[in-house]
């Protein structure tokens, strides 16, 4: 038999192999000759094992044994939807994302999806005790079903209740989260690498801008106004500074 094997035999005769045995009586279990067979770019292609057996005058199995398996090589992807990449929020009661394997053909399950949650100003991971009981660690921390991440075919989530909150939570402070998902492949599943481009970087800020007005003076006699200015501070970053002008000597209706 060749020490290795390829799907290039159109002829399904010619494609058999013999297995081997150790077996006492012989053949009461037998295993493959060889691991060498070459499953690149097969990734999610069907395939289908065939055996038979023939007895020392030359007859075969009436009925051949097959089983049938998927070939899946690839690690999952998943991702962050909420909060979003780049995004400023008030609140952190939510952490999502998606989650799916490859390839798109003949998909195994999603086994796991696991979180990692850093404050970017010193590095350090939340560890995701329930409750007044997380804490920021200079370790790395990774969460997963027992810190309340549930996945399924097409995403994940975080018990709100694992989040950090209140005290926990720095107003200006970013933070980036980062998730890793594995397949229900054999041998523990493929599992996706950590850092991936599909990760989330946002800003916590709860503390509400201020904003001063310059032009016109407070209490000012104009005979023109020349226009309108002034001052506005946030400790992350202002959007937008709106105006209203009101004429206070008209009684409202």
């Amino acid at each position: 038999d060749p020490t290795s094997h390829n799907f290039d035999q159109s002829n399904g005769e010619l494609a058999w192999f013999n297995a081997v045995t150790a077996s006492n009586p012989p053949w009461t279990s037998w295993t493959s000759t060889t691991t060498e067979i070459s499953f690149v770019g097969t990734d999610g292609s069907t395939f289908t094992v065939i055996a038979r057996a023939r007895n020392k005058a030359g007859t075969y199995s009436v009925t051949y044994a097959s089983n049938v398996f998927v070939y899946d090589s690839l690690a999952p992807q998943t991702g962050v939807t909420t909060p979003a990449n780049l995004a400023f929020v008030n609140a952190f009661g939510s952490l999502t994302g998606t989650a799916g394997d490859l390839p798109a053909v003949h998909p195994a399950s999603m086994a796991t999806a696991q979180v990692r949650l850093k404050r970017l100003s010193d590095s350090y991971h939340w560890n995701w005790a329930l409750g007044v009981g997380g804490a920021w660690n200079s370790g790395v921390q990774t969460m997963g079903a027992a810190q309340g991440v549930s996945v399924s075919a097409t995403g994940w989530n975080v018990n709100a209740a694992n989040l950090p909150s209140g005290a926990n939570l720095t107003s200006g402070a970013s933070y980036y989260v980062t998730t890793a998902g594995t397949d229900g492949s054999n041998g523990g599943g493929n599992v996706e690498a950590w850092g991936s481009v599909r990760g989330s970087t946002f800003t916590y800020d709860d503390t509400a801008p201020t904003t001063a007005i310059s032009a016109p003076a407070n209490a000012a006699l104009l005979k023109t106004l020349g226009g309108l200015a002034g001052s506005g501070f946030d400790a992350v970053s202002i959007s937008t500074v709106q105006l209203s002008v009101q004429d206070i000597s008209i009684t409202a209706p």
